[in-house]
């Protein structure tokens, strides 16, 4: 959470940069294992964020934290399945 959405692809840093600059909603779609990992190359802060969609593994803790926190975090909980 503190070092906000990172990424590894160098190369397309800009690229996702330019498009958030320009969305009206940006909506980060990643899987559960991407929580709580950092890579050496920040996109932006979760401020920036609107919405983080993710899968039903993620862990109800992590949820709640980034809640929490403000941010909004869609999934199906593994009980509803």
């Amino acid at each position: 959470m503190d070092k906000g959405l990172t990424d590894f692809r160098i190369h397309e840093i800009d690229i996702i940069k330019a498009m958030m600059a320009r969305a009206l909603k940006k909506n980060v779609v990643a899987d559960s294992s991407k929580f709580e990992k950092v890579s050496y190359m920040n996109v932006c802060p979760l401020d920036q964020v609107d919405m983080i969609i993710t899968n039903a593994t993620i862990n109800e803790y992590i949820v709640k934290m980034y809640r929490d926190s403000g941010m909004n975090v869609a999934y199906t909980p593994k009980s509803a399945l």
